[in-house]
């Protein structure tokens, strides 16, 4: 039997939410910005990572601590505002957002060594951690059941839109410009976000409280081995695996084909923005599966399985210098890796009461920032101690490899 409402009926539900929720095009594109706003510093700092290693004299081993930090700080704010997503007000929730990845870029600009790099990557946690709570508490309680997993998919793009955008901007910005006057830009640019996106979302986002009555005992989801809870620490689980691999090549990507294959500083921040751009796809191609009714384990394993073939890809492209599998890899990476936290997010929410929207999310959340933050510095291990990424490239296809043994125990008992 699927979760219901209290009345068993989406009609009813249709008719308990606000007549506008389901046709408000402003509402998406707020919600895009805020999945955009997060992790933008993370982004900027990883195509910047040639000029940055080199003026705030940073070995690249140690590069991937700014991702470790900045995904280390979103766990644990994850974890403080877990309860606290519902019942924020949005305004509060959007302000915070906004305000923090802002900081995080200023402090980034001023930044003389390592220290404040890794400064502006821990003021960015709050921005992180409440972009996904905050946005599927407003599709739980502003849009349709039969709409939700393509508005999920639309706004989970936002993170690719951000990352397409600092792979192709950044570099060119910095090269003209200097990288620092860039990252400034870029915080005014979230500050002037912030009040064109308060002054819409404020008025006609989320209400501020649960919407929903609690779920009854005997509504269980169907897939459910167990308690709703298992479910979720099972999204978390594939989440955290899947999270390590997708971040170690984020980050990495631009200084591997810079230092391994010898692409110009322009050229590796173009990995990021075909990433990025093929990740924004994916993410609205697998909504639109999932509002289909989708098999999510199915869907999983296969995303993981594929994850794996795109890391051997890289590993190849080293191997025998061959620049055109570098570029496959980046793109079975976006479509997959980077397409799966669509499903994950889709899956629960299509579950979750709205009432618990936020909770459910900050806690699927914190494991997919577990494994962002573990992964860049599990791949920096090997390469300080060789100086070869080859072995860090064998680390993220283990991530893949566990994330598909997670999500196997399940197969067919998901629906």
């Amino acid at each position: 039997m699927r979760t219901e409402l209290s009345d068993g009926s989406d009609a009813a539900e249709e008719q308990r939410l606000p007549a506008n929720g389901t046709a408000q095009p402003r509402l998406l594109i707020v919600l895009v910005l805020i999945m955009a706003a997060g992790p933008m510093v993370s982004y900027t700092a990883t195509v910047l990572g040639p000029l940055l290693t080199s003026e705030l004299r940073i070995d690249p081993a140690q590069f991937g601590l700014f991702a470790t930090a900045s995904f280390v700080s979103a766990t644990v704010f994850s974890r403080l505002l877990a309860g606290a997503s519902d019942r924020l007000s949005v305004r509060v929730q959007l302000a915070t957002v906004f305000a923090f990845a802002a900081l995080s870029f200023l402090i980034l600009a001023a930044a003389r060594d390592l220290w404040w790099a890794l400064a502006a990557a821990i003021i960015s946690g709050p921005a992180h951690a409440l972009s996904n709570p905050l946005t599927n508490r407003v599709i739980a309680t502003r849009v349709t059941k039969r709409l939700r997993a393509r508005w999920m998919g639309i706004k989970q793009s936002g993170v690719q839109c951000s990352q397409a955008l600092a792979g192709l901007i950044v570099p060119v910005a910095a090269a003209l410009a200097g990288w620092r006057v860039s990252v400034m830009v870029l915080a005014v640019a979230l500050l002037l976000l912030l009040l064109w996106s308060s002054s819409y979302l404020g008025r006609h986002a989320a209400p501020e409280g649960p919407t929903t009555p609690p779920r009854r005992s005997d509504d269980q989801p169907s897939f459910l081995p167990s308690a709703p809870d298992g479910l979720v620490l099972r999204f978390a689980g594939y989440a955290m695996f899947s999270g390590a691999g997708l971040q170690a090549t984020n980050v990495y990507l631009p200084l591997f084909a810079h230092e391994a294959l010898g692409f110009s500083e322009v050229m590796a921040g173009l990995t990021v923005a075909l990433a990025g751009t093929v990740g924004l796809s994916a993410r609205i191609f697998w909504g639109q599966v999932m509002e289909r009714g989708g098999d999510a384990a199915t869907l999983l394993l296969r995303l993981a399985a594929v994850a794996f073939g795109g890391v051997a890809c890289l590993v190849l492209a080293q191997i025998l210098a061959v620049h055109a599998l570098l570029w496959v890899g980046v793109v079975l990476h976006g479509a997959t890796a980077i397409g799966s936290n669509v499903i994950i997010m889709a899956g629960a929410i299509r579950e979750a009461p709205p009432s618990r929207a936020g909770a459910t999310s900050a806690t699927i959340a914190t494991g997919m920032y577990l494994g962002f933050a573990s992964g860049p510095l599990a791949m920096s291990i090997p390469l300080s101690s060789t100086g070869n990424f080859m072995y860090g490239w064998l680390l993220v296809a283990g991530c893949y490899a566990c994330a598909l043994l997670t999500i196997s125990s399940l197969g067919g008992r998901w629906r």
